[in-house]
Order: structure tokens, then C-alpha cells, then sequence
């Protein structure tokens, strides 16, 4: 096939139609490339298209080329058009719909993504509110009023977004008294709170576990395992926590 009409045919393939078309053909055929352009603007012609025409517009005898295009030729040159117009205008048209189907899932992700964290930041905020009366009171080194709170049924296996687990809390301030009535309660000295355990959390506080304490721990049915976690042993280490250096060492002698 003659490179012009090549040239043709990729133009007209951005036509909307078998009038379109022609307009391009006429436009390129008088050699008014800014009319053809025109057309391809209100056509919804590419850019792509677009510059092509501003290609061809500098090949001489491109428009005698067209000018001499027969009736027959033209109706070959649409014929062959076309299929490719309504091809293009599918696959133009099941992009937009892709991308749309895209937008809508990424809105939606983000949606349920933005309610699960309100419904945690709810939930954690009813949990700190509840805690904060035991917290108080182990603060004070209160025995009766802690007493009175386990009695109400508290939580105590939980952590909120401002508040540790009450076992925690009592353990960071030495309360041997409160620490044996928590368990005693119900409180898990296993319990894991935001991917950490009690003891690794006490650890990497800033005060040492008197050995009391950890032996209680270890009465009331802490694992021994969880003494041993390397973030345990790391955080005692550079806290310089003695205590809870040398009670992992006698659970465990090939521990340095």
C-alpha cells in the first residue's frame, strides 16, 4: 500500500464516522492541515493524531495524492476505517470503565480503612476510660480500692490507646500486694498487648522488676519462654535493669 494512503488511514481512524472521515480526507486533500486538525478536535481525535497530521502537513503531494482518491478508493479507505474506529472506541471505552471500577475500590478500601480505625480509636478510648479509676488506684498504692474495682467485674486482660494493662502498671511501680491481687483477679501474666508481652514491656521501662515480683510472676503461671525473648534480655540490658537480668540468668544459665 502507498505510504500516503497509510498516512490516510491512520487519520481517519479517529474519525466518529463515515462523515467525519471524509471531512479529514477533504481537509488533507485541499491541503488545509489546521482544517483537518479542526476536525480531528471535534471528532475527539488523540493527540497522538493530531500531531500526525502536523507530520504529514510536510509531505509534498500529499493532498494531490487524495485529491486523486476515486469514490471506490474512498469507500475502501472507510471500509477499512471503521472496524477500527468502533475497536478503538471499545477499548477506550473499557479503560475508562477499568479505571473507574479502580477509583471506586481504592475509595472504598480507604473508607474501611478509615472506619476500622475510628472503631479502634472508640473502642480503645472506652478501654482507657474504664481502666483509669484501677490505674489511679494502683498509682496511690490504694489495696482497697483496687479491691473494691476487681470486685466490680473490670477488665483487666486489655490495653488502651493512653492506659497499659493494670498488671503492667502495678509491676512498673513495684505494688508486690496489687500484682498478686490482679492475678489473683484474673489478670494474665501471658497476656500479649499490641504485639508485646508483659514482661518485655516491663523491661523496657525505666524501672527494674524487684525479684519478688518476678518470682510471683513465675508462681502464678507466666511462661518461662516469655522471660527469655531476646527483646527482654535487649531491653534489660540497655535499661541496666540487674534484677531482671540475673533472674533470666537463673532460669536459663547459657543466657550472658
Amino acid at each position: 500500500m502507498n505510504i500516503n494512503y497509510t498516512f490516510l488511514f491512520f487519520v481517519a481512524l479517529v474519525g466518529a464516522g463515515t462523515a467525519m472521515a471524509n471531512d479529514l480526507i477533504d481537509a488533507i486533500a485541499i491541503g488545509d492541515f489546521a482544517l483537518a486538525k479542526k476536525a480531528l478536535k471535534k471528532s475527539g481525535g488523540s493527540k497522538r493524531a493530531t500531531e500526525f497530521v502536523d507530520y504529514i502537513s510536510t509531505k509534498p503531494g500529499v493532498e494531490n495524492v487524495v485529491w486523486k482518491l476515486s469514490k471506490v478508493q474512498r469507500d475502501e479507505l472507510l471500509k477499512f476505517m471503521l472496524p477500527r474506529v468502533a475497536a478503538d472506541k471499545r477499548e477506550v471505552a473499557q479503560k475508562a470503565v477499568a479505571a473507574e471500577e479502580e477509583r471506586k475500590n481504592a475509595l472504598k478500601k480507604n473508607a474501611e480503612r478509615v472506619e476500622i480505625e475510628r472503631e479502634k480509636q472508640k473502642a480503645e478510648a472506652a478501654i482507657d476510660a474504664e481502666l483509669e479509676p484501677l490505674i489511679e488506684a494502683i498509682g496511690k498504692n490504694d489495696i482497697e480500692g483496687v479491691k473494691q474495682l476487681l470486685a466490680t467485674g473490670i477488665r483487666l486482660n486489655v490495653t488502651g490507646a493512653k492506659w497499659p494493662p493494670p498488671l503492667l502498671w502495678a509491676m512498673h511501680f513495684g505494688r508486690l500486694e496489687i500484682v498478686e491481687l490482679l492475678l489473683d483477679g484474673g489478670a494474665d501474666p501471658n497476656f500479649i498487648g499490641h504485639a508485646s508481652s508483659i514482661i518485655a514491656n516491663a523491661a523496657c521501662l525505666n524501672r527494674d522488676l524487684s525479684p519478688e515480683i518476678l518470682q510471683l510472676l513465675l508462681d502464678k503461671g507466666m511462661r518461662r519462654d516469655l522471660f527469655l525473648e531476646p527483646r527482654v534480655l535487649e531491653c534489660a540490658t540497655r535499661n541496666g535493669h540487674s534484677n531482671i537480668l540475673k533472674f533470666i540468668r537463673e532460669l536459663d544459665s547459657s543466657v550472658s
